[in-house]
Parts: structure tokens; C-alpha cells; sequence
């Protein structure tokens, strides 16, 4: 039998969503959590610096208009803190004038997201940016065991690898035979 790559010990991305409106936050944290991250949230721009310095993440969501400071500013102290370097930072914003502003000022978000984002695409920009950073882990066979049988070795390994990729524990066997 093959033996599996998969880390049991691994721990799922955490993201750190800052968000003023609760009702958005909550539903973002939804998304994400369904799709198997931690999420952790904050409604202002303080919470955001308290929490960062307490919990590691791996990626930040960042809403440009909050109620103590201005969105654009948090991400130049989130950009300072030890904590943060090197931390994906996605910008949110219902205003498309902000986003255009916050992509003109070139402080260090990676990727624009404009309100009321799509599930879907909250999660390809979520995954994507983790993917980049190496902190992404798929949740979507985690802690899940799967079989996968192909005559053709190419094939096989082909397989086990996207498998293993999305979280699964793979066997593989090269026939029906040796599957059961």
C-alpha cells in the first residue's frame, strides 16, 4: 500500500476577517468556516491590532471603512507589526472609489474584493492567496480516507497527488484485485 502524506497534525488557515457590519462579518465567517477555516473576527480597527498580536494568521480580510480609523491606515500598522509581515492582506470594500484608492496607494493588499462578494468568490480569492503563501491546507478531504485504483501508473500517481493535495489520506492500487 501506498502511504499517505497527509499530516494529522496540521491545523486548518486561520483567517483574521475585520469587519465593522455584524451581520457581514457573521456571514463571511460562515463561508469560511463551512469551507473549513478558523476565523477569527473583529468589528474595528483596534480589535484587529489586539487580536493579530495574540493569535497567529495567515491571512487577513480587511474592510476599508471602519468606525475608529480608516482601512487604509490599519494596513500601514498592519504592515508594521512583526506579527503581520508577510501576511496576505485582501482588501473589501462596498466602495468601488475606495478600492481604486486603496489599489493606487500600493500599501500591500494583494487582492480587491468589491461588496456584497459571492461565496465562491470570497473562497477562490481566499485559497488562492493562502496557496501563494504556503499556508493553505484543503479541508476538502480532511481526516477523510479514500482508494484510488487505475491500471496506468501515470495515471495513478496523477490521482493520489490531487487527492492528497485536497486533504485526503489516499491508498491507491493498481487494480480491482488488489483495490479489494
Amino acid at each position: 500500500m501506498a502511504e499517505s502524506i497527509t499530516d494529522m497534525s496540521r491545523q486548518p488557515s486561520t483567517i483574521l476577517v475585520v469587519e465593522d457590519f455584524p451581520s457581514t462579518r457573521k456571514l463571511i465567517r460562515v463561508t469560511l468556516e463551512t469551507a473549513g477555516y478558523v476565523v477569527l473576527e473583529a468589528g474595528d480597527g483596534r480589535t484587529a491590532l489586539e487580536v493579530l498580536t495574540k493569535c497567529p494568521v495567515h491571512l487577513i480580510l480587511l474592510d476599508l471603512m471602519l468606525p475608529d480609523m480608516d482601512g487604509l491606515e490599519l494596513a500601514k500598522q498592519l504592515g508594521a507589526l512583526p506579527e503581520a509581515r508577510g501576511l496576505p492582506i485582501v482588501a473589501c470594500s462596498a466602495s468601488l472609489a475606495r478600492l481604486e484608492q486603496a489599489r493606487r496607494m500600493q500599501i500591500g493588499f494583494l487582492d480587491f474584493l468589491f461588496k456584497p462578494v459571492e461565496a465562491a468568490e470570497l473562497l477562490r480569492t481566499v485559497q488562492t492567496h493562502l496557496a501563494a503563501t504556503g499556508a493553505a491546507r484543503s479541508e476538502t478531504g480532511w481526516g477523510r480516507r479514500i482508494l484510488a485504483a487505475n491500471d496506468d501508473p501515470l495515471s495513478l500517481k496523477l490521482l493520489r497527488a490531487h487527492l492528497e493535495q485536497a486533504g485526503f489520506d489516499v491508498v491507491t492500487a493498481q487494480d480491482g484485485r488488489q483495490a479489494l
